[in-house]
């Protein structure tokens, strides 16, 4: 279908151009050789806003990075599109609530992660359904 196969390559083209800071949706549109409100109107047939697609690229790259040594907070930060390591992780611990009532930060998370400690602080438990 024209709408699904729309929604693919819109996430796909989100991967791919998010780091470069030019993932906004004009820019995407261009691309595909449409204008913006058309893709507009293609995403919300198939119950998507654009902006809820890059929020949802971003989780699960954010995820990914986070979970691994090989990046620090300030990279992943510019691969993820956030001017500055601060609105990264104000981001990702408004993404991510559960955090809060344990009182960890970005940093604690990342350990978590690392150290394959119990369900109850792994990855798994902070994501929101």
């Amino acid at each position: 279908d024209r709408v699904d196969a729309t929604v693919h390559r819109v996430r796909s083209m989100i991967y791919a151009l998010l780091p470069t800071g030019r993932s906004c949706i004009n820019q995407i549109a261009q691309a595909m050789c449409m204008e913006t409100r058309t893709l507009q109107r293609r995403l919300a047939a198939c119950g998507w806003i654009y902006s809820d697609l890059v929020n949802k690229v971003r989780r699960s790259l954010a995820l990914h990075y986070v979970s691994e040594l090989n990046y620090s907070f300030v990279e992943i930060s510019a691969m993820l599109g956030f001017a500055s390591q601060s609105s990264f992780t104000r981001w990702f611990i408004a993404q991510y609530e559960a955090l809060r009532p344990h009182g960890d930060g970005i940093g604690e998370f990342r350990n978590k992660a690392l150290d394959g400690t119990p369900d109850d602080h792994s990855l798994t438990a902070y994501v929101n359904p």
